[in-house]
Parts: structure tokens; sequence; C-alpha cells
């Protein structure tokens, strides 16, 4: 009986810390933290991670900085001197190197300012790109044959569309247009895509603001 209610008690502790975790990993939870450092009336909107990272990298990072911050002082704890200096002098920097990799995911946002909007994503741009309200034209789904200049960076789910009264220069970061590997120059842009994580609160609160959604 004392087995059964211990086995009880692992499986509800187990399934508690899957459902913190979900909580932890879901997009309400990560626009509420990435707005605790907006300013004033501005609305900051994630950016879905580019695909090929979701898969092995990401988790490949976060297993880094765990364990390179943890298994130096664990074996200075457990008396293993030689082991435990090894993994500080190695483990600390590489958890320092995953941490930025990591961090930089989290910097990756759409904006809606009191005077339009801005693409803050340098994984995807090496400059911010800014569209004042006056030049934004139309926010909305992107068609499935959208000729906007591609800024998902990979992302899969459902891609945005944001299209200007008269192109704006935009720098793509090198590489993120197919067939090309040199260095890209600045481009006018007469639209460009992008993959929020809660498009239909992007859009509410775009229509709210009284931009033009459609």
């Amino acid at each position: 009986r004392d087995v059964g209610a211990l086995d009880l008690v692992h499986a509800a502790g187990t399934a508690l810390a899957a459902l913190a975790a979900v909580m932890v990993l879901s997009a309400p939870v990560g626009a509420v933290f990435v707005n605790g450092s907006a300013y004033g009336d501005e609305r900051r909107y994630l950016l879905r991670a580019p695909s090929a990272l979701l898969f092995g990298p990401i988790e490949l990072a976060w297993l880094v900085v765990v364990a390179g911050a943890l298994a130096g002082p664990l074996l200075l704890g457990a008396e293993r001197w030689v082991a435990g200096g090894a993994a500080l002098v190695v483990g600390w920097p590489a958890a320092v190197v995953a941490a930025r990799a990591v961090h930089g995911l989290h910097r990756r946002w759409f904006v809606l300012v009191p005077t339009g909007t801005v693409l803050h994503d340098f994984s995807a741009v090496t400059e911010s790109v800014m569209a004042p309200r006056r030049q934004l034209a139309h926010l909305g789904p992107a068609a499935a044959d959208s000729t906007a200049l591609d800024l998902t960076a990979g992302a899969a789910g459902l891609a945005l569309e944001a299209r200007f009264v008269d192109p704006i220069v935009v720098s793509p970061r090198p590489g993120r247009r197919p067939g090309t590997g040199a260095v890209v120059e600045p481009v006018d842009a007469a639209a460009i895509l992008f993959t929020p994580t809660r498009p239909g609160r992007l859009l509410a609160e775009a229509e709210r603001r009284r931009l033009p959604v459609g």
C-alpha cells in the first residue's frame, strides 16, 4: 500500500512538472515576459523560432547551459578536484556562449509602437525594419503566393504580411535569400513576411490602434 501511494505521488509530481513546463513554454507566458521590459505604449510580439533549430540545436544549447553551469560545482562538491576544475574551465565558457545564443532567440519581436511598427529580428535582418504609421498600407495573413520579402527565418506557422505605401529599405542578413551566399546589399521592399507566435492577438491589437488590418 505504501509503495502504491509513493508511485501515485511520483506520477502526480511528474504530471505537475510536465504541466509547469508546458505553461512556462507557452505563448501567453512568453508574451508577459517579453513585454516586461517594453517601453511606454509599445507592445512586443515574439516571433517563432526557425524550424531548423527546433529539433536538436535548441535542446542541445539548453543542455550545454545546464550541464556546463552545474557540472563543475557539483564535481568539486564531491571532492573530485581534477574533474571539477576541468568542468569549470570548459563548462562555464560553453554555458555562456550557449546562453547568449538562446537569449538571442528571445529578442526576436514584431513591435507595435504609437508611431507605427518595428521588426526587431537580427537573425533575419542586420537592422530593425521600421515602418511609420503613414507608410503601412496593409497588415494581415500572407497569401500562399505572396511575393513579399521573406523575413520569417524559416519559421513554421501562419506568416503575416506587412505591405507598405512606398518601398522601404531592408537589410536582409546574408544567406537568408535562396541561392545567394554572398553579402546581401540593402533592398527596397514593398512588403515583408514575418511569423509571430500569436498572430491573432497581434492583428487585434493592431486594429485597436487603427492600423490598416485586413
